[in-house]
């Protein structure tokens, strides 16, 4: 088996929904304390932390919990760490973490996605041919890419290897050299050339095995955009389908000063139209504590339209606004049903109210195809 930590919900999601498309058994958990029991009912496991939200002290605390629970497991399996292709996150600490409580002595760092244009060429990160610190990154509330030098934003150590990469054969390359001391980590163009050097018995080379995405077929819906830098959603054909009206946060709301009024006009339109668009609307401010109290306030709101009435759709775009609203719910273990897009994934939970079915996209990705 193989094991994924993967530091937020929609990068779990993303090598989630490789898995199911390169033909492997693949599981998606929330809830490190649940693994023990999979056994080998997975090709591929993935644990979805939210350390990515945290401070450093409690990622590396929570992934030395999940090295710990791992030592438990009976069976042989090879683990891979999930980091941003963006190097948000506590990348490095992490990483060495896992060094500490695993039997690997070295990492292979590879968080480049040269399908998505993020490339490492003379040690400088770049997105579509721009430096990392002159693209939106600049202002992520808790990570901003101050510096493009990958040297300078990560800090690794001696045990941990880092090369350039520009293209997937370069990737490919690089994973080549890996060997069973070796822990493999990095983003989502890295986890498919590590699936083909360590389990391509297990591949299937067919690329459509996932089942065909139809649209959200749902007739409600609860969408939950999570980031500050949110597009206009309001025409696009599934919003319009199901005439959900978009309620941004109150200037109240967002500044923590209060939000009951957020609250019932969020509650007054999904009651009279049975479907919602909740957005920040506010440009990025603020640092992490801002970041955490926008997320949990979503959280909150969005669980409460759900106890009064379980939409048949749930789209979350943002990864730690996902996990935050996941945690609320106390929803831990999916179905990944389909992946509408590389990184777009859509999950299935099974609630005492019926089913629903979950898309999850990382906030830097479009829509696509999710809002058809």
């Amino acid at each position: 088996m193989i094991i994924v930590i993967a530091d937020d919900i929609t990068g779990a999601a993303e090598i989630g929904g490789i898995g199911i498309r390169r033909g492997l058994r693949t599981g998606l958990t929330t809830n490190p304390q649940s693994i023990a029991g999979y056994g080998e009912d997975y090709d591929l496991l993935v644990i979805a932390t939210d350390t990515r939200g945290m401070n450093e002290a409690d990622a590396c605390a929570h992934t030395r919990h999940i090295a710990a629970t791992l030592r438990e497991m009976p069976g042989k399996h090879r683990l891979f760490k999930k980091t941003d292709s963006a190097l948000r996150g506590h990348i490095t600490a992490e990483l060495e973490t896992l060094l500490g409580e695993t039997d690997y002595t070295r990492a292979l760092l590879l968080p480049h996605n040269p399908s998505k244009g993020r490339i490492v060429e003379n040690g400088i990160y770049k997105i579509n041919g721009i430096p990392l610190s002159e693209t939106s990154f600049a202002y992520d509330p808790e990570f901003p890419a101050t510096t493009s030098v990958v040297s300078e934003r990560l800090h690794l150590k001696e045990n941990m290897l880092f090369c350039d990469a520009a293209s997937s054969d370069d990737v490919q390359a690089a994973i080549s050299r890996l060997d069973d001391d070796t822990l493999a980590a990095g983003a989502a163009d890295c986890f498919n050339a590590f699936l083909e050097a360590v389990v391509a018995d297990k591949l299937d080379r067919k690329t459509d095995n996932a089942a065909a995405f139809k649209g959200l077929t749902g007739e409600t819906a609860i969408i939950v955009c999570g980031s500050t830098q949110s597009g206009d959603l309001s025409t696009q054909p599934y919003i319009q389908r199901v005439k959900a009206n978009v309620v941004p946060m109150t200037r109240e709301a967002f500044y923590g000063t209060s939000v009951e009024q957020w609250q019932k006009a969020a509650l007054a339109d999904y009651s009279r139209q049975g479907s919602i668009v909740l957005t920040i609307g506010f440009p990025s401010e603020g640092g992490a504590d801002f970041a955490l109290r926008l997320r949990s306030q979503m959280a909150e709101l969005c669980s409460s339209l759900i106890a009064h009435k379980q939409p048949h759709e749930l789209v979350i775009e943002g990864g730690a606004t996902a996990f935050a609203l996941l945690d609320h719910l106390k929803w831990q273990s999916f179905e990944i049903e389909n992946e509408i897009a590389p990184g777009v994934i859509r999950l299935r939970y099974t609630t005492p109210q019926g089913t629903i079915h979950i898309t999850m996209k990382p906030g830097s990705y479009p829509w696509g195809e999710a809002m058809i």
